[in-house]
């Protein structure tokens, strides 16, 4: 293998002086052109930095909005579920109500036919009764009822 040489010798010994600096000087341009491209390269990744910080805190932003929102949610859901639990409830009662008045209906229904009957029961017992006492002096009456028409008669005296 051949060896480079980078420096010519001098006539007193030594090397050439206009070697030598010139050899420093394009080792000084590539020393400069070495640090221009590692301060563009540390600028890139300086801006790539912050651009992630920047990122990275806009999410924190959204995430921290993103739970605000979720608790405000959890906690109108809560509500909600509290409000219908009370709402079951009180239908709960208005169904053991209904059922209590319908029973009550009921039960008054049967006491209101067991009077009809009872009082058409007891016209029957008056009409008869005045037919058999004085028949000439007596009127006819006619009521009109829920049922139907019910006839009987009454008697003056005189």
């Amino acid at each position: 293998m051949a060896k480079k040489v980078l420096f010519r010798a001098a006539l007193f010994g030594g090397y050439n002086k206009e070697d030598v600096h010139e050899y420093i000087q394009t080792l000084e341009n590539e020393i400069e052109a070495v640090k221009v491209l590692n301060q563009k390269e540390k600028n890139g990744l300086q801006r790539q930095l912050d651009e992630s910080r920047e990122q990275k805190a806009e999410e924190n932003e959204q995430l921290l909005k993103m739970k605000e929102q979720l608790d405000h949610s959890r906690s109108r859901l809560k509500e909600k579920e509290e409000e219908l639990n009370g709402k079951l409830e009180e239908l709960e009662k208005c169904r053991t109500e209904s059922k209590e008045l319908e029973e009550e209906l009921r039960k008054s229904q049967e006491a209101a036919k067991g009077l009809e009957e009872e009082l058409k029961t007891v016209r029957e017992e008056l009409a008869a009764r005045h037919e058999t006492e004085d028949s000439g002096t007596g009127y006819t009456w006619k009521k009109t009822g829920a049922d139907g028409d019910e006839e009987g008669q009454g008697f003056c005296a005189g």
